[in-house]
């Protein structure tokens, strides 16, 4: 019980330090947020989210005598990396589709100079690379080393479901509320199961900058679905 109660504390503090990150930009200090570049405002979050979610992880697993790979980042065995990379990639081709197909956040790249884009681009990928090591490589893998699989998928979507409401909403407005829900299970079951038989998260991680590069090139009309 020691472990999974150590588990709670450093989850529900990383989760405790997105609240209140989300709280200061978007409530208590959005008139200042808003006066302000979109590099400062990627950037806090960015910063927001090395904070809340990496560093308490890393200090978990130290604190544990765990090696960094257990987050699922390790490249042994090219042949499984491989197919796992695979299967991250054209699990986030879905939702990369969609998104695309339905131009959802795709009208803000449209006037953007390709230097400002491709900056943006790594501030919002790296975010994007951030959420899949977090929910599967650090809470899925865990969860699942003390409770199992279904305890570990139950509470890897939990969070998942909730960090991800705004993309929910907006979804649900061309795909309906059981479209919507249905994509969302799907991203977050079948990375899950991806990531519990092939131990590596590296695929999703890339898949997701994907995601939100199809975004940037619909925008701007480089590629049409």
């Amino acid at each position: 019980m020691t472990d999974l109660r150590d588990l709670s504390m450093v989850i529900a503090l990383s989760l405790t330090i997105a609240v209140l990150g989300y709280s200061i930009q978007f409530i208590f200090f959005v008139d200042w947020f808003l006066q302000q570049s979109i590099f400062v405002r990627h950037s806090f979050r960015f910063s927001r989210m090395l904070l809340g979610y990496i560093v308490p992880s890393l200090f978990y697993l130290k604190r544990k005598g765990k090696p960094i790979s257990e987050l699922g980042i390790g490249i042994e065995g090219s042949q499984i990396f491989l197919v796992s990379f695979s299967l991250g990639i054209l699990l986030y081709l879905v939702p990369s589709y969609i998104f695309a197909h339905f131009e959802i956040f795709t009208t803000q790249w449209r006037d953007r100079m390709w230097l400002e884009s491709l900056l943006l681009l790594i501030l919002i990928g790296g975010m994007a690379a951030i959420t899949d090591l977090w929910t599967r490589g650090f809470v899925l893998i865990q969860v699942e080393g003390i409770k199992g699989a279904l305890p570990a998928i139950f509470a890897q979507n939990l969070i998942w479901f909730t960090i991800h409401i705004y993309e929910i909403v907006a979804l649900t407005q061309f795909i309906g509320v059981y479209g919507a829900i249905l994509l969302t299970l799907f991203l977050g079951i079948g990375g899950d199961l991806i990531v519990l038989r092939y131990r590596n998260v590296v695929g999703l991680m890339v898949g997701h900058i994907v995601l939100n590069l199809f975004i940037i090139l619909q925008g701007k009309a480089i590629i049409q679905f």
